[in-house]
């Protein structure tokens, strides 16, 4: 980090991370998420050896790195993650082997701990590769690979992400 201002850089914290060795360093930082209070980062990665990437909180001020995500392990990983305009939720990519993807919503506590399992949302016979928020946080937005479209829908509860 370095200061608005300016000033010496002040390294956060090191990680792995598959998804952005996997693509051109001018996309990368399209990973990164701030808390809205602006104390935790969101990144997609894992700490030292890499096993499949998940979404981690990063404390800007004591340099914590806390895992908030965890694939099944046949899974290559938790990608993208966006936080809600009020913090109370998180959405991610958790890519799988055999299919394109899914768009997952994670429902977060004080202190942004997760409440739940992560929520698949339905993106019939489409493969995102990312989601936003948007309308104040009351709708998602997200792209395809499929027609390189934006799709929008309305932000509510889904089947468990594992599913």
């Amino acid at each position: 980090m370095i200061a608005p201002l300016g000033g010496p850089e002040r390294r956060l914290f090191d990680f792995v991370s598959h998804w952005y060795e996997s693509i051109p360093a001018a996309t990368s930082m399209a990973g990164l998420s701030w808390s809205p209070d602006g104390k935790w980062l969101a990144v997609s990665g894992d700490i030292g050896a890499a096993e499949n990437d998940r979404i981690l909180l990063v404390s800007v001020e004591t340099g914590e790195v806390r895992p908030i995500t965890q694939p099944p392990s046949n899974e290559l990983g938790d990608y993208l993650p966006a936080f809600s305009p009020d913090g109370s939720a998180i959405l991610f990519v958790r890519q799988t082997k055999m299919t394109p993807g899914d768009i997952c919503h994670l429902s977060l506590g004080p202190g942004y701990v997760p409440r739940e399992e992560p929520q698949k949302l339905p993106t019939p016979g489409l493969r995102p590769v990312g989601a936003e928020w948007a309308g104040r946080g009351r709708e998602i937005v997200f792209g395809t690979l499929d027609d390189r479209a934006l799709y929008r829908m309305a932000q509510r509860e889904q089947p468990a992400c594992e599913d």
